[in-house]
């Protein structure tokens, strides 16, 4: 008796889990679309609407409120995550290799396809160019070497138009 509750309860779990990696796959797609649209990915009121849908959801099943919101935060936190992290179609090019460099790409790395060379190495075209290094001679001269292509130039860094070809 007890051992078949239990297969009951392990092939709701797998269901529930099935489940919940479809709303993640779905949340990353929204994700792009909010970027597309260009809208924040955190909306607290749709946020609120989902915590008051689970409340009112769960309370038919005894479950009190402060568990319901917990379970819907904990959702809605790897929803929200996963928008955060979803790759980028955007190709980023970082000239610097050291730890500025490095950093930067390991951070990027994760949302997006990141080439990382050295200064002295031809630059490689993408949708976006990072000049991540300290004010010297040999940044200056990459500059000069690409100023022709340059759509904007920012403290952060050195961006390239996407038609830019290098």
């Amino acid at each position: 008796m007890l051992s078949e509750l239990r297969r009951s309860i392990d092939s709701i779990d797998e269901e529930l889990i099935r489940l919940i990696g479809e709303r993640i796959r779905l949340a990353v797609e929204i994700g792009r679309v909010k970027r597309s649209l260009g809208l924040p990915i955190i909306d607290k009121d749709r946020e609120g609407e989902v915590i008051a849908k689970w409340v009112e959801g769960l309370s038919k099943f005894g479950v009190d409120a402060e568990t319901a919101i917990g379970i819907a935060q904990s959702i809605i936190r790897v929803s929200t995550r996963a928008q955060l992290v979803s790759r980028l179609d955007i190709g980023v090019t970082i000239i610097g290799s050291g730890r500025v460099g490095r950093t930067l790409a390991r951070a990027l790395g994760r949302v997006a396809d990141v080439i990382l060379q050295r200064h002295d190495e031809e630059l490689v075209p993408n949708d976006v160019i990072i000049l991540a290094t300290k004010p010297t001679d040999e940044s200056i001269n990459i500059l000069s070497k690409y100023s022709g292509k340059l759509r904007g130039l920012h403290s952060h860094g050195l961006i390239l138009s996407q038609d830019a070809h290098v």
